[in-house]
């Protein structure tokens, strides 16, 4: 009977590592990624905070390049994991001499 109670738990924890398995590994597409970027006075910290580490980074971090892609439910930061497959665009964010995003541009690299 023990035995039986200890097959339970395990087959739990195994579902539940399964289940936290898939949604990390899924990323949360938002149809509203993308428009902080258009508010006054966005800083390098709230890019971040929003979109995490870039990609690349170039000009002693003053332009910064993040991988997106995008589905029906809209924009995500695919897991760089997976290299390019699935991106479908860069994101440039150019940011000013206080840190400050001073413009960005959403390029399209592969057809949707």
């Amino acid at each position: 009977m023990a035995n039986d109670n200890l097959d339970g738990r395990m087959l739990l924890g195994i579902g539940v590592g399964a289940l936290v398995a898939a949604c990390a590994s899924h990323p949360i597409a938002r149809k509203d990624l993308l428009e902080f970027l258009d508010q006054p006075a966005v800083t390098d910290a709230q890019v971040r905070e929003h979109l995490g580490a870039p990609c690349a980074s170039f000009e002693q971090e003053h332009v910064l390049a993040y991988r997106l892609s995008h589905n029906d439910s809209g924009y995500y930061v695919p897991q760089l994991e997976a290299g390019w497959k699935g991106v479908q665009y860069d994101l440039i964010v150019v940011l000013d001499e206080h840190n400050f995003v001073q413009k960005h541009n959403l390029v399209a690299i592969r057809p949707p």
